[in-house]
């Protein structure tokens, strides 16, 4: 079951049509609801828990959904991170992943969104125009575990999912339509603190650094269609191998409409024989919207 604040009718005021307005002005939650914090690995997620610490807020759980292709900085700094936050005096930052439905009769197995791409010879959904992935392999492990977890804690109490969206954001947060999305999904309570305490990207990034850290990179799929021409030329420099596996991939889907993970303009595979001017061009025009499990 799901509800939405119902604050767009003709008889609300401007002010009350504000995401920023609606966020501060939702009902208290239950002071017996636990707090968990969706932890994407990025920057965002980061200096939410960064200032949690700071503010004394403490969650009861932290989680880090794993679609099994991260880059490998992202897992090493997600252990890094962890660590610090324990000896903070907070919970260690727990691993989820898909698994598919026991007792299911899917035609296919797998366990990764990379596999089920290559065994369906299909590209993430996102080439597509769709978010599914996301939903998949990131928001539906954590509603899962968050769901047994509260009855294994028997725990009564609708949870608060504290999600690191920052001000400058705010397009997340809407549906086509302009209005503010569902906030209680699944019965679970979303809530967005950095959006509530004013926080941008660069309060976020100087966060970061204030504890002496350096600002970790970019949090997604290594070959995630919504990574820009700039992204793939990096990944193919830095890690050659999972360039390789993005290709490859691309190689293996039947593509029919799509050149490939670049969706109908370019593919992955031909980055390399593109001028500086294509790629220019390409990288303007570029869509950047992130997707839901970009942090």
């Amino acid at each position: 079951m799901t509800t939405q604040l119902d604050l767009f009718g003709d008889h609300v005021d401007t002010q009350a049509k504000d995401p920023i307005w609606i966020l501060k002005n939702r009902p208290a939650p239950d002071p017996n609801s636990p707090i968990v914090v969706s932890y994407g690995g990025g920057t965002n997620s980061t200096a939410m828990l960064i200032a949690m610490v700071l503010k004394g807020i403490k969650p009861d759980l932290i989680l880090f959904a794993d679609t099994g292709a991260e880059l490998p900085e992202t897992y090493d700094w997600v252990n890094t991170f962890s660590d610090w936050l324990i000896a903070e005096g907070f919970p260690v930052i727990e691993w989820v992943k898909y698994t598919q439905v026991e007792g299911s009769r899917r035609t296919f197995t797998y366990s990764t969104l990379e596999e089920e791409c290559l065994i369906k010879k299909a590209l993430p959904s996102k080439a597509y125009g769709f978010a599914t992935c996301s939903m998949k392999y990131k928001v539906e492990p954590q509603q899962k575990y968050l769901k047994q977890w509260c009855l294994s804690q028997e725990i009564k109490a609708i949870p608060r999912q504290f999600v690191g969206i920052h001000t400058g954001e705010m397009s997340r947060l809407l549906d086509k339509t302009g209005k503010i999305r569902q906030m209680e999904q699944e019965g679970i309570r979303q809530e967005y603190p950095l959006i509530e305490w004013g926080l941008n990207q660069e309060n976020c990034n100087a966060l970061i650094k204030s504890v002496g850290f350096p600002v970790p990179s970019k949090s997604s799929c290594f070959f995630c269609p919504n990574r820009k021409i700039s992204e793939i030329v990096e990944l193919k420099e830095k890690h050659p191998e999972l360039y390789q596996r993005a290709v490859e991939m691309e190689q293996n889907a039947d593509l029919r409409s799509l050149k490939g993970l670049g969706r109908t303009k370019y593919a992955w595979g031909d980055v390399g024989a593109l001028t500086p001017m294509e790629k220019a061009l390409i990288e303007a025009g570029e869509n950047n919207k992130l997707c839901a499990c970009v942090d």
